[in-house]
């Protein structure tokens, strides 16, 4: 399962909802390294970063790779027209599509590529 930024955040900001979802998974969460990026722009003090470096210890980290990077851009070309998907939502598609895995997300929206998909909780 890869979490998407919006379940991390939920969960580092303590959410239960988010910290059940991501307690009741059956193997280690995944995350891209965009989520990192886009959690870390938005920490406000040294102890959060420390529990968001915590946390992402214990995912499998996945890299955008020259693979993921042209299936990002790919969906950019495909859904930012319509659907005004930014590039961090297109690499993060891209990362879950690449390795095979579930997207688990809140913004469903965000992810049109994803026939059938359904909010996390």
């Amino acid at each position: 399962m890869l979490l998407d930024t919006c379940v991390v955040i939920d969960h580092l900001r303590g959410r239960s909802e988010a910290s059940e979802f991501i307690g009741r998974l059956q193997a280690r969460p995944a995350v891209s390294t965009v989520t990192i990026a886009e959690v870390f722009a938005g920490l406000r003090s040294q102890g959060a970063e420390q529990i968001a470096r915590s946390f992402f210890v214990s995912c499998e980290v996945l890299p955008v790779d020259p693979f993921v990077a042209e299936a990002g851009g790919n969906f950019m070309r495909h859904y930012q027209p319509s659907h005004s998907m930014d590039l961090g939502d297109a690499l993060i598609a891209a990362t879950a599509e690449h390795h095979g895995l579930e997207l688990a997300t809140l913004n469903v929206k965000h992810f049109p590529m994803f026939k059938g998909l359904k909010a996390a909780y």
